[in-house]
Order: structure tokens, then sequence, then C-alpha cells
């Protein structure tokens, strides 16, 4: 096994992390070998509560304004580091941390929230394996990110690659113009996509659904950076949201105003229209994060 150190912001080993060099190996009874392993919990350590990569090294990277990098092994982690490296990065912009051996925990992100002086300021950048397995982590990781008031972003790796061997293919280069390009990709945006994959979008129920279950936890509302669209773009509209607006209208030529509801309730949606002004025509609507945000959830339930 290839065995890294798991230290402290002073430099303390704290425990060490071995990766199987032949993954394929078995042991003498012929079962695989585990990929990593781990030190036991002790005194000093429990890996639920320690980043590999948050050491000394971290310590400078985090002094010189660079934003941590969430991945899944110390290879991708040594992948983010050696970035700095590069004649073609003249300073250390990302710096890759990893929990290894376990999922992302509250500890950890809270951590990492501390040591950095507030990830909301910062930022964080989840850069998980492209695969399902790496996909289930981001979507894990951000409430966790959210809780600090961050607004994480993703880094879009073709299916069955992680920043190791993209870094291995394009080099360090190519690793930096992925990174310095996932600023602009929420990660929001996937938990969405996921939430919203769950409905059938052909119908206008499946739509209205999609919206709430999008909404749901303030994802697409309380984030406020996530925009809509109509339609055809390829924001939160992806639920058809816009389309969900006529169904409103529908309502008022159905029932005359105040036949069956008082007037708190025709204010409401006198309200819910405002905040929604020209959904299906305006290519771009940033909601707001008090009243607009408040009435569109509302509307959705």
């Amino acid at each position: 096994r290839v065995i890294f150190p798991v230290e402290t912001l002073a430099g303390q080993t704290v425990a060490l992390l071995g990766r199987a060099v032949d993954e394929t190996a078995t042991d003498r009874s012929g079962a695989p070998i585990p990929k990593y392993l781990n030190s036991p919990h002790t005194a000093i350590y429990r890996k639920g509560e320690h980043l590999y990569g948050l050491g000394q090294d971290a310590a400078a990277a985090i002094a010189a304004g660079a934003r941590p990098v969430l991945v899944e092994g110390p290879m991708d982690v040594l992948a983010v580091n050696r970035i700095a490296a590069s004649p073609a990065s003249p300073a250390q912009t990302h710096f890759g941390v990893a929990s290894c051996g376990t999922a992302l925990t509250a500890q950890q992100v809270q951590l990492l929230d501390t040591v950095t002086g507030g990830l909301a300021e910062r930022g964080i950048v989840t850069a998980y394996d492209g695969d399902d397995a790496g996909r289930q982590a981001s979507l894990r990781a951000y409430d966790l990110l959210t809780a600090t008031q961050a607004w994480p972003t993703v880094l879009d790796l073709p299916a069955g690659q992680d920043p190791a061997s993209l870094a291995a293919e394009h080099g360090s280069i190519g690793l930096n113009a992925a990174l310095q390009a996932s600023a602009g990709k929420p990660l929001a945006d996937l938990v969405v996509d996921e939430r919203i994959a769950r409905h059938h979008l052909r119908w206008l129920e499946g739509r209205v659904a999609a919206g709430r279950d999008a909404a749901r936890d303030g994802t697409c509302i309380s984030g406020l950076r996530l925009p809509l669209r109509d339609a055809s773009g390829h924001e939160c509209a992806r639920a058809h949201l816009s389309r969900a607006v006529p169904a409103q209208r529908l309502a008022h030529r159905r029932r005359a105003p105040g036949a069956r509801h008082g007037g708190a309730r025709q204010e409401r949606r006198r309200h819910v229209g405002a905040a929604l002004p020209g959904v299906r025509g305006r290519p771009r609507l940033l909601l707001s994060r008090a009243s607009r945000g408040q009435a569109m959830n509302r509307y959705l339930r």
C-alpha cells in the first residue's frame, strides 16, 4: 500500500491512510482487499472529524485565498494541489481535501468552514468521481455545505474520471481550466435536476410536483441564485414551472373573484401574480430573497 499521513493544520500526524497499489489483489483467504485502510479511532483521531489534505500545506493555501475542493481520495488531493506548481498557474487558487473512507460529515464541513474563515465568502467546489457514486456524494454534500450559507459549485467530470485521471490525461493545466470553469456551475443545478428527474414532465401535474420537489428545503427559492427561464431554457424551468402559470389563470376564469374564497385569498393570488411577472416571456427571472421566494413557495404548495 501507498501510505499517506493525515495531518492537522499544525503539522501533527494523527493517522495514516493506506491505498492499495493493486486494486485486484486478495488476502490469504482469497477475499478482495479494501482499496483504502484507515488508522483505527484513537484519542486524537476520528475519521469523521478530520480531512485528508487539511495540513500545513493547506494552511499556506488558505492564507493565499485558495478555494477548497472536495474530492474522494488522496490521489485527487495531490492532483489538485499540484496545479500550484504549474508554470501556467502563478498563484494557488484551489487546494484539495478528502474525507477518505467515510461520507462527508457535518463535523468535517464545520472544520473546513472554521479554518477557511467561512465557506460562504471563500466558496467551495465538489469534485467527486464522474460516476453514480460520485454524483450521489455531491448530492449528499449539498445540504451540509449550504448549512454554512455557502454556495457550492461542482466540477463536471466526464463519466468514469476523477481529478487525478483528468490531470493524468490533460495535465495540471487541463485540471486547472476545469476548476476555473466550475465557478459557473452551481451544485444546486445538480440537486434540482435530480429532484426533477423523479417526475413526468409531460403533464401539468408532474411539472407542478417537480416544482414543489425542486423548491423543497428552499433549494430553488431560498438559494436565490438559481434563475427561472421559459420552458425552452436550461435552468429551474427544466421543471416547466413557467407553463404552470396558465393553471393559475384558468382557476381565475373558472370562478368569479370572491365567489368561494375571501378577500384575503384573492389578495394572495394577486400577490403571487405580481411575484411572477412575465415568466413565460422573460428569458431570465431572479427571485428575490424575501417576498418573491415566499410567494413562489405558497403558489407551489
